[in-house]
């Protein structure tokens, strides 16, 4: 294929209009479930831009496994957060919870 041939390609795909790309440098983030997929339906549209400095850069698919949404308990963000404010580890809150459940006799 030769460039006039892809440019007419590409402007017949997109209209014209202003994009906006995006870099997540966190492995996870956690959303309300309602704002998580709105978030989802909006990456029903987009895609990846890839290429380093040296590598051809790229527009392209995103692979169906390359964004996984799963969900996340109102406890187990409970327990992140709590985690996080006595800087101590997941497992630490669970003991404390299962110690706060035993009855006492």
């Amino acid at each position: 294929m030769e460039y006039p041939e892809a440019l007419k390609r590409v402007r017949a795909e997109k209209p014209k209009e202003n994009f906006m790309a995006i870099t997540f440098t966190v492995s996870r983030i956690v959303l309300p479930h309602k704002d998580g997929l709105v978030f989802m339906q909006a990456l029903a549209n987009a895609e990846k831009l890839v290429g380093g400095y040296y590598d051809p850069h790229r527009i392209s698919e995103i692979p169906p496994d390359e964004i996984v949404a799963t969900p996340f308990s109102h406890q187990e963000y409970e327990n992140y957060k709590i985690a996080g404010l006595l800087d101590i580890t997941l497992a630490d809150v669970k003991e404390m919870q299962a110690v706060l459940r035993k009855p006492t006799t």
